[in-house]
């Protein structure tokens, strides 16, 4: 949900993975969570996530944290706040939307 911090974002979709599939391992649960997850975030965000080789829905949320503050930091109205890639044009304007959704990746250490 636009507005939304990842962070909540993610535990809804665990908790939801939870219930669906509480007849499932808790690994398969967390994997299954996690990629409902990248499928909310942008391609960049996805591509930190899996170069930092995120096992877990918390280890996905460091990383997009870290991702947010070190790209967005000045350009970040809010420190809380869960961006989606295509609301950036109403945000921050057209430049720093093609730059975040630029062909680059960025390893966040």
């Amino acid at each position: 949900m636009r507005g939304e911090s990842i962070a909540s974002l993610a535990d809804d979709i665990r908790q939801l993975a939870q219930k669906a599939y509480a007849d499932l391992d808790s690994i398969a649960v967390e994997r299954l969570a996690l990629n409902q997850l990248y499928k909310q975030i942008s391609g960049d965000m996805h591509c930190s996530c899996i170069d930092n080789n995120c096992h877990t829905v918390n280890d996905a949320v460091s990383v997009i944290e870290r991702y947010q503050s070190h790209i967005l930091g000045p350009f970040r109205q809010t420190s809380d706040k869960y961006l989606e890639g295509d609301s950036m044009n109403t945000h921050f304007g057209s430049g720093i939307a093609v730059y975040l959704r630029g062909p680059t990746r960025i390893k966040i250490t």
